[in-house]
């Protein structure tokens, strides 16, 4: 075999070349918190890992008759299930073998590197739905509609001065933006310069702004009237609505709030008034867990008036979501398979790479494949900020 084919049957030279690919086409996976263990473990679907996340501390007063306030700090390291394994499998002939490893790169290796990273945005952004938070653009998107959603933002007592925060744009409003003259007129101190060359929104209001095509969508559920009642306990994760009208209906993710208690949640689940018990959702779940004990027959107010078509663009701070991968094990290669996993110290992306011939069909396949697990970490570092449309 000439030195030239030697990559093309190398798995740890595909792998590598995938997580290069992968790295490139991250959207929202390439801005949130990247969890992965310290240690080299190969792991299967399904499996529990532990990831450290950045802790949250309040300043207390220096006592130093009681010693003061020592602070729990269990809460550094969080579960994620890893329970999302796809691959991208092709096949090749020993022909197109012949023609070197950099046509199978671009023509094969590349493609399955942005498809892996698709499905973990995909992962990523079916997380927004949990997200209370919201603000709105209005019907013809302005730059104040950037400041009031940052706002909100801020309100949570989200930092945004640490380099953090990130603006997730769908195609419609990044078409807005790059028409607002904050981001368009090249009088502004240089400031727009990359844009008006590129069409790349960047930094602006201490936040930077990228697009993405995988932007969710929601269609909420139709309410008759907006308020019902509920008495409900700290720590209860889902509840009972009273007072409603028969039939009106919400949707996992729509947003409700709660008297006399500042958290906002969201549903679970679809539900409807009066399936089970007339004028009353009953036992609906809700996230997150309830934070505050509420007075008997509280006031529920549901965000939904009526069915409604929303795109999720999404501001938010890095640590409010994490992305956890994990190596996939390598016992194939025991039975005849080339098998390589490849993981980027920095950043814990993952990948591994597979070649195995087919002789019944004179073949050889190669499979990309990954693990990983997402999670949200805190649903306060997060707004959406929804674009309504028919």
């Amino acid at each position: 075999m000439s030195n030239d084919l030697c990559g093309v049957y190398d798995p740890v030279f595909y792998a590598n070349k995938a997580v290069e690919a992968l790295h490139k086409s991250l959207g929202l996976a390439g801005r949130v918190y990247r969890g992965y263990e310290e240690e080299w473990k190969q792991h299967g679907v399904g499996d529990t890992i532990s990831v450290g996340v950045p802790s949250t501390f309040s300043a207390t007063d220096v006592n130093t008759s009681t010693g003061g306030t020592t602070q729990d700090i269990e809460t550094d390291e969080v579960q994620i299930s890893l329970d999302t394994w796809k691959e991208v499998k092709f096949k090749v002939t020993e022909k197109k073998l012949s023609l070197g490893p950099d046509r199978i790169i671009s023509d094969h290796i590349n493609p399955a590197g942005y498809a892996i990273a698709k499905a973990i945005d995909d992962s990523l952004v079916g997380l927004i739905k949990k997200v209370p938070n919201y603000a709105d653009f209005t019907a013809t998107p302005a730059w104040s509609d950037l400041t009031d959603a940052r706002a909100v933002l801020r309100d949570l007592g989200v930092p945004l001065e640490d380099g953090n925060a990130h603006f997730m744009l769908d195609s419609t409003i990044e078409s807005a933006v790059l028409g607002m003259s904050q981001f368009s007129n090249g009088s502004y101190a240089g400031a727009n310069a990359e844009t008006l060359l590129s069409g790349h929104v960047g930094k602006r209001l201490g936040i930077e702004f990228f697009t993405n095509q995988n932007a969710p969508t929601h269609t909420s559920g139709a309410s008759a009237d907006t308020a019902g009642s509920t008495t409900v306990s700290a720590g209860d994760t889902s509840l009972t609505i009273d007072d409603l009208t028969d039939t009106q209906t919400v949707k996992e993710g729509d947003i409700f709030t709660i008297a006399g208690d500042t958290q906002k949640y969201v549903f679970t689940e679809d539900g409807e008034v009066g399936a089970e018990t007339a004028n009353k959702l009953v036992s609906i779940g809700c996230y997150p867990a309830i934070k505050e004990d509420s007075e008997e027959g509280a006031v529920v107010t549901l965000e939904n008036s009526s069915s409604k078509n929303y795109s999720h663009n999404f501001l938010f701070h890095r640590n409010a979501i994490a992305l956890a991968m994990a190596p996939l094990t390598e016992e194939g290669s025991k039975l005849g398979a080339k098998i390589a996993s490849v993981k980027d110290p920095v950043t814990g992306l993952t990948l591994r790479s597979r070649m195995f011939y087919d002789g019944d069909h004179n073949i050889i396949k190669v499979s990309i494949d990954a693990l990983w697990g997402v999670k949200l970490l805190d649903c306060n570092r997060g707004v959406r900020v929804r674009r309504a449309y028919t």
